[in-house]
């Protein structure tokens, strides 16, 4: 058996835009990471949430903010091949497509979104998450 994306939900999302919020820079942030692995003798299974923040907190005229719900499946072996980044890169054609569908109908530009690096949004997701709070 080899590893599976079975299910990605859209968890909740929340969008605010007051005047003149089109002109606000896309930042997007991984904001949460939460997974739940059981393993069985013969199989895997994944649930991984994770939240996201397109704006970023400095943008006071604009709020992007969701969360999605994936689910894998496969055999024990398959575990290790289940990364935390691979994890955020399935997940970024989905907000992709949902935050420029939202935004488009809201009156931003179409092209907002830029590619993202999976890879780096997990790093700055792991480096926010161990430097202390002040």
């Amino acid at each position: 058996m080899a590893l599976k994306l079975e299910k990605i939900s859209l968890v909740s999302s929340t969008f605010e835009a007051k005047a003149g919020a089109e002109e606000a820079n896309y930042q997007l942030s991984l904001t949460n990471y939460k997974d739940k692995k059981l393993l069985g003798p013969n199989s895997f299974a994944a649930d991984i949430t994770l939240g996201f923040d397109l704006f970023g907190k400095e943008q006071k005229k604009v709020k992007f903010r969701c969360v999605w719900a994936l689910h894998y499946s496969g055999s024990p072996e398959d575990e290790a091949l289940l990364k935390e980044h691979i994890v955020v890169a399935h997940a970024i054609p989905y907000l992709r497509e949902y935050a420029v569908n939202t935004l488009m109908r809201a009156g931003f530009c179409q092209n907002l979104l830029d590619p993202t690096n999976a890879f780096r949004l997990w790093k700055s997701y792991q480096s926010a998450k161990e430097t202390p709070k002040q």
